[in-house]
């Protein structure tokens, strides 16, 4: 009988909890140490939640993280660029960043 184990650690994971990322178990210790960590609230993001990235940056894709700084309105479904690590929706609120 195959044991069915952890695609990162080899730790058989019959009968425990785990994730599945690009069709491969982790165990929880695993997928947790290969999380992201959000650049907003700094939790880390699980393997099986939603992302946003650019760059070197990650976000968890839910309007309490992903907004733009100035205006606070949520940018999925929605373009955007960085500028000094912060997110922005326009030009316009950019601009106003050197004002907060």
């Amino acid at each position: 009988m195959d044991h069915f184990c952890c695609s990162n650690c080899q730790e058989h994971i019959n009968g425990q909890s785990y994730v599945i990322h690009e069709s491969q178990p982790f165990c929880l210790n695993c997928s947790e140490r290969k999380a992201d960590y959000c650049d907003t609230c700094g939790e880390h993001i699980k393997i099986d939640q939603p992302q946003k990235s650019h760059e070197s940056q990650h976000w968890h894709a839910t309007d309490a993280c992903f907004y733009c700084y100035t205006c606070r309105i949520p940018l999925n479904n929605r373009g955007f660029f960085t500028y000094y690590g912060e997110l922005f929706c326009s030009n316009k609120c950019a601009l106003q960043r050197n004002k907060h």
